[in-house]
C-alpha cells in the first residue's frame, strides 16, 4: 500500500503515543482486578457476619419470648387454671416484641389459644376449647382486647397432633419444630417451642412462637447486599428455607404448599448457585467451615460465599451470599473510563499537533497536486490560494490562467447538455412513478397472502401437536413413559381375539409387584419412590424383546406382555432374569436402595374372554408368590384361582366390615386357680358376617395382618374394651381390681402414635380399678427392635400390663425374656391339652411355670377343658386359668350378668 507524504509524517508520531497510552491502561486494569477480588472477600465476610447476627437475634427472640412466658408462669404472673387468661399477657408480649407476630399455648386437654398480630397492628384471637366444641375459632379482638366478631371456623383441630407440639414432647426442652405446613395450608412455618411440666414431671402443655418462612425471608430482604446481591438459606438436604428474592421458598403443587429445593427455585441466581455449590462439594453435610467460589453465568461473573449456621436448639442451616462482580466493578469501571478518556484526549492532542505540523509542510504541495488532478478531470475553475512569490506561486498562477481559458469553452457545451438532460429526467420520473405504484400493490397483496399462509401453517402445526400428545397421553404412563392400563387392555383384547382365530397362538402376562416399596416410599419420600419406579422401568425394558411390552398399572405394579411365545419356559426365563436384575441395588440421590419383585404368570391357555380376567389371574399368581416368601414367581394354576378369588372376596368384605363395624367383642373369664374367684377376662373378637353369620378370628385375622387392616381392627378392640370397662365401672362402682386382656399385633408396635392413642382412650374412658393387659405373642417378641422395645416401656408407664401369649410355640430366646417388662406368661393350649392324667403331659408346663416364677411373672393356662387338667395345674402352682371347663366366651350382656352374680356371691 502506497502512503501519502502527510501519512508518512503523522503515523510514526501517533504510534508512539498509542503505545504509551495502551501500557498505562493495561497496568491500570490489572490493578483494578486485584482490588475487586480483595474487596469481594472482605465484603462477603462482613455480610455473612451481619446476616448471622441479625438471624441469630431474630431466631433467639422467639425462644426468649417462650422463656419469658415460662418465667411469668413460674412467678405466678399468669395461671393455667383458666388458660384464656393468657390472652392479655400474650397481647402485651406482642407489643413488647414487634418482630414476633404470633404467640400460642396448647395443653394436654387439646385446648389451644393463639394471638395473631395483623398488618394494621390489630389482633385476632384463635382458640380451641370446650365452648368451641373442639373447633378452631378465629375472633377479631377489639382495641380493648375483648372478643369481637367470629371470623373463621376450622373443624377437628387438636394441637396435640400438630408437628410443633410433637416436637416439644419429643425434645422435652426448648427446641425448634420441623418446617411444616400451617394447619390452614396458608404458609410454611418453623416454631420455637417450649414444653411446660409440673413439679411431678407431668406435661401441662407447650408454649409456641411460630415463624413463617416468609418472615425469615423478610429478615434477609431487610439486609441490603451491595446493589443487586442475593442471600438465601437452605438446610443440609438442599431444601430452601428463605431468600432475599421476591419469590417465596415454597410453591403451590396439587392444591397444597410444598417446600422446594434450592436447585429448583424460580430465582435463577439461587438455582445456579446451588448447582455450582454441588460441583465444589461432594455433599452439603460435609460443609463445616465457610467456603468461597465464583462462577460465570449469562456473561456475568458472580462471587459466592457459603457459611454454616447452627444453634443448640436444633438448627443446622447454610447461609449463601451471591454478589455480582458488577457491583464492585461499576465504580472501578467509571474510574477506568475517566483514565482511558484522559489517555484518549492526550492521544488526540498529540495527533492534532502532528497533523498541524504535517499540514503546514505539505499543504502547498498538495494544493498543486489537487489542481493538476482537477484540470485533468475537467474542473476548469480551481482556486489555488498561495500567497507566495517563489516557484510554487508562479506555477499556481499559470494553472489558474489555463483553467479560465478552458472554462469559457466548456460553458457553451454545458448549456446544451442541461437542456437535453432535463427532457430525459422528466421521462424517467414518469416511468419511476408508474413502477412505484405497481410495486406497492404487489407488495401489499404479497404481505396479505404471507400472513394468511403463516396463520394456516401455525394452526395446522398446533392441531397436529395436540393430537399427537392426546394419543400419547391416552396410552402411556405419565411417570415412567411406559404403556398404561388402557393400552394394555386393548392389546390383550386383540390377543384374545387372535387366540380364538389361531388356536396354537400363545401369549403370557407377567404381573410384577415390588417388594418393600411402601417402606422405601414412606422412609425416603415420594420423590425417591418415583425415581425408583423410573429406574425399575428402565431395567424391565432392557430385559424384554422388542416385540414384548412393559406396562405400568399404577403404584409399584408392572405388567410384562410376552407375545408369540412357544411355551411357558419362555415366560419363566424372563421372570428369572428380572428377579436377578432387581436384586442389584439402585443408586438414587446418594441413596443405595435394595428392593425385590414378586411375579405372577398366566398364559392364554387358560381360555380367557376378557382382558380384565387375564390381569386378575396374573395378580392372583403374584400374591401366591408373595405368600411363598417374595422374590420369586408363580405360574397360575386352576387350584390357585378358587381360593385366591375367595380370599379376595373375603378381604373386600373385611374392609366393609371395618367401615360398618360388624365386629363384636366376647369376654372369657380368667379365674384364680387357688381361690376360684374371678381375676379378669380375655377379650375375643368375633365377626358377625351378614351372610355367613359368625366368622372365626383364625380365618380373617391372618388376612388383616397381611393387608395391614389389623391396625384398624385392633384400634376398634382397644376402644371397645375401654368403653366396656367404663360401662361396668358405672354399673358396678365397687368392683375389686380386675384385668381385661386383649391381643396386640406386631404391626401395632410399629405405630409411633400408639401411646398417644391409649392416652386418648384412657382420658375418654377412665379404667378405674381395672387393669388393661396387652397379650403379645412369643413370635412377636422375636421381631421386636430397639425402637419397639422403647415403645413397650412407654406402654408400661401408662399402667398397661404386658403378657407373652402362646408361650412355648415360638422358640424365643430365654435370655430376652428378662429384658422386657412382662408381668404374665400364658401357657399355650397345646401343652394344656396334653395333660391326660395326674402323671402324664405336665413336664413342659412345670418347666414353664418354674421359669416364669423365677422371673417374677404370673402364669395363666388357657384351654382348660377337663377337671384333671384343672387339678394338675393347681398342683403345679399355676396362678390363673381359663377354658371351656370354667366358662365359654360371653357377650357383653352375659358378662354383665356374670359380674353381677360374682358380686352377689362375694357379698
Amino acid at each position: 500500500m502506497k502512503l501519502s507524504l502527510r501519512q508518512l509524517l503523522v503515523i510514526p508520531f501517533v504510534l508512539q503515543i498509542v503505545m504509551a497510552v495502551g501500557m498505562t491502561g493495561f497496568f491500570s486494569y490489572k490493578s483494578s482486578q486485584k482490588a475487586v477480588n480483595d474487596l469481594a472477600t472482605q465484603l462477603r465476610q462482613e455480610i455473612s457476619t451481619r446476616i448471622e447476627l441479625h438471624l441469630k437475634t431474630y431466631l433467639n427472640t422467639a425462644h426468649l419470648v417462650n422463656e419469658i412466658n415460662k418465667n411469668a408462669l413460674n412467678s405466678k404472673l399468669i395461671s393455667l387454671k383458666k388458660f384464656t387468661d393468657l390472652k392479655p399477657f400474650f397481647i402485651k408480649q406482642l407489643h413488647s416484641f414487634p418482630e414476633i407476630d404470633y404467640l400460642a399455648w396448647g395443653n394436654q386437654n387439646g385446648e389451644y389459644l393463639g394471638i395473631k398480630r395483623l398488618r394494621n397492628q390489630e389482633f385476632n384471637l384463635e382458640i380451641v376449647e370446650n365452648s368451641t366444641q373442639n373447633q378452631y375459632h378465629t375472633y377479631a379482638l377489639t382495641s380493648s382486647g375483648e372478643k369481637g366478631q367470629l371470623l373463621k371456623i376450622f373443624p377437628d383441630y387438636d394441637p396435640r397432633t400438630r408437628p410443633w407440639y410433637k416436637a416439644a414432647i419429643l425434645s422435652k426442652t426448648a427446641t425448634w419444630s420441623p418446617i411444616y405446613l400451617w394447619f390452614d395450608q396458608s404458609t410454611l412455618a418453623i416454631d420455637a417451642v417450649l414444653p411446660i411440666y409440673n413439679q411431678q414431671g407431668d406435661l401441662l402443655g407447650v408454649f409456641d412462637t411460630p415463624l413463617t418462612l416468609s418472615e425469615i425471608s423478610d429478615v434477609l430482604r431487610s439486609l441490603k447486599i451491595g446493589q443487586s446481591g442475593y442471600s438465601f438459606i437452605m438446610d443440609r438436604s438442599g431444601m430452601l428455607i428463605a431468600s432475599s428474592s421476591i419469590h417465596n421458598p415454597f410453591q403451590m403443587k396439587h392444591g397444597q404448599l410444598q417446600r422446594i429445593k434450592a436447585q429448583e427455585s424460580q430465582d435463577f441466581l439461587i438455582r445456579e448457585t446451588t448447582k455450582q455449590l454441588q460441583n465444589h462439594v461432594e455433599s452439603l453435610q460435609q460443609i463445616y467451615n465457610s467456603i468461597s467460589f465464583d462462577f460465570d453465568w449469562n456473561q456475568e461473573r458472580y462471587m459466592v460465599g457459603i457459611f454454616p449456621f447452627s444453634d443448640p436448639k436444633g438448627i443446622d442451616w447454610l447461609i449463601c451470599i451471591v454478589v455480582p462482580e458488577s457491583d464492585f466493578m461499576n465504580p472501578i469501571n467509571e474510574n477506568q473510563k475517566i483514565t482511558f478518556g484522559l489517555c484518549f484526549l492526550a492521544l488526540m492532542i498529540a495527533s492534532l499537533i502532528g497533523i498541524i505540523t504535517a499540514h503546514w509542510i505539505t499543504t502547498p504541495i498538495i494544493q498543486l497536486s489537487q489542481a493538476s488532478q482537477a484540470i485533468a478531470k475537467g474542473e476548469l475553475n480551481p482556486k489555488i490560494e498561495l500567497d507566495r512569490n517563489d516557484e510554487v506561486g508562479i506555477l499556481a498562477r499559470s494553472f489558474h490562467q489555463m483553467a479560465m481559458q478552458l472554462k469559457a469553452a466548456f460553458e457553451k457545451l454545458e448549456v446544451r447538455v442541461q437542456e437535453r438532460t432535463a427532457e430525459l429526467q422528466a421521462a424517467k420520473a414518469e416511468i419511476e412513478n408508474t413502477n412505484q405504484q405497481l410495486e406497492e400493490r404487489v407488495y401489499q397483496r404479497t404481505i396479505e397472502l404471507s400472513l394468511v399462509l403463516a396463520h394456516l401453517q401455525k394452526t395446522q402445526t398446533e392441531l397436529l401437536r395436540r393430537e399427537e400428545k392426546l394419543k400419547y397421553d391416552a396410552f402411556h404412563d405419565n411417570l415412567t413413559g411406559l404403556k398404561n392400563r388402557t393400552w394394555l387392555l386393548n392389546r390383550i383384547e386383540y390377543l384374545i381375539q387372535k387366540t380364538k382365530n389361531q388356536k396354537s397362538y400363545l401369549y403370557a402376562v407377567l404381573f410384577l409387584d415390588l417388594d418393600r416399596f411402601k417402606v422405601i416410599n414412606d422412609s425416603l419420600g415420594h420423590l425417591i419412590g418415583d425415581e425408583l419406579l423410573k429406574s425399575v422401568a428402565r431395567r424391565l425394558t432392557a430385559e424384554v424383546k422388542l416385540k414384548d411390552t412393559v406396562a405400568r398399572l399404577g403404584g409399584d405394579e408392572f405388567i410384562i406382555l410376552l407375545e408369540t411365545i412357544q411355551d411357558v419356559n419362555e415366560a419363566t426365563n424372563v421372570a428369572e432374569r428380572i428377579i436377578e436384575q432387581l436384586k442389584h441395588p439402585f443408586y438414587i440421590h446418594q441413596n443405595q436402595i435394595f428392593t425385590g419383585v414378586s411375579i405372577g404368570i398366566t398364559l392364554s391357555t387358560m381360555g380367557y374372554s376378557e382382558p380384565e380376567a387375564v390381569i386378575r389371574d396374573a395378580d392372583i399368581a403374584m400374591y401366591q408368590a408373595k405368600r411363598l416368601g417374595k422374590g420369586c414367581y408363580q405360574v397360575l394354576t386352576s387350584a390357585m384361582q378358587i381360593p385366591a378369588l375367595q380370599r379376595l372376596q373375603l378381604e373386600n368384605q373385611l374392609r366393609d366390615a371395618i367401615l360398618k363395624q360388624e365386629f363384636v367383642l366376647y369376654y372369657q373369664p380368667i379365674i384364680d386357680l387357688h381361690t376360684g374367684k374371678i381375676a379378669g377376662f380375655e377379650g375375643l373378637i368375633r365377626w358377625d358376617h351378614p351372610l355367613r353369620k359368625r366368622i372365626s378370628p383364625s380365618e380373617f385375622i391372618p388376612i388383616a395382618e397381611e393387608t395391614g387392616l389389623i391396625q384398624a381392627i385392633d384400634l376398634w378392640v382397644f376402644k371397645e374394651a375401654c368403653h366396656q370397662i367404663h360401662r361396668w365401672n358405672q354399673k358396678f362402682p365397687h368392683l375389686p381390681p380386675l384385668t381385661l386382656s386383649v391381643n396386640l399385633s406386631t404391626l401395632d408396635l410399629k405405630q409411633t402414635d400408639l401411646v398417644e392413642k391409649f392416652k386418648y382412650l384412657f382420658e375418654i374412658y377412665p379404667l378405674g380399678s381395672w387393669k388393661l393387659k396387652l397379650e403379645i405373642t412369643e413370635t412377636c417378641f422375636l421381631e421386636i427392635l430397639s425402637d419397639e422395645a422403647c415403645l413397650i416401656e412407654q406402654l408400661k408407664t401408662l399402667g398397661i400390663q404386658l403378657c407373652i401369649d402362646d408361650f412355648g410355640t415360638g422358640y424365643s430366646s430365654l435370655s430376652r425374656l428378662h429384658k422386657f417388662p412382662l408381668c404374665t406368661l400364658k401357657v399355650d393350649r397345646s401343652f394344656v391339652s396334653k395333660i391326660q392324667s395326674q402323671t402324664e403331659g405336665a413336664e413342659i408346663i412345670h418347666t414353664i411355670i418354674t421359669l416364669a416364677h423365677s422371673l417374677g411373672m404370673d402364669v395363666v393356662a388357657e384351654g382348660i377343658e377337663t377337671k384333671t387338667q384343672l387339678e394338675k395345674l393347681k398342683e403345679l402352682e399355676c396362678n390363673y386359668g381359663q377354658g371351656y371347663l370354667i366358662s365359654q366366651p360371653l357377650d357383653s350382656l352375659q358378662t354383665t350378668e356374670f359380674l353381677s352374680q360374682f358380686l352377689s356371691e362375694d357379698s
